[in-house]
């Protein structure tokens, strides 16, 4: 929290999607923008197994936000986020972002 990465927030969610043990994502204040669309699915967690071309942790083995408990993308530029929460988190702070659109699942959690 509180770099200044200015990038695109979709980009810093597929840069870190790869850990397949992160717990707590904490990017706070850290110049985020734009949208976070629906792209992986079902859920915020993007669940990459990879082709034949793309390294694997392991064989089947679902990569990303699978094990992601706490999510904190407060105070950034976030203007939207179109997909609905993933089953094992448990606390998320979007607050002081420009969100003009929230997938509705985040209001029923």
């Amino acid at each position: 929290s509180g770099n200044p990465l200015g990038m695109r927030a979709r980009d810093f969610l597929h840069s870190v999607a790869y850990l397949p043990s992160l717990v707590t994502l904490e990017a706070a204040s850290c110049a985020l923008h734009g949208d976070i669309p629906w792209e992986w699915g079902d859920s915020l967690v993007p669940e990459f197994v990879g082709d034949e071309s793309c390294s694997r942790v392991g064989t089947g083995e679902q990569i990303g936000f699978n094990t992601l408990l706490r999510l904190d993308l407060s105070n950034n530029s976030i203007t939207s986020l179109d997909a609905p929460p993933s089953e094992t988190l448990l606390l998320a702070d979007l607050s002081f972002n420009s969100l003009s659109k929230l997938n509705a699942d985040w209001y029923n959690e």
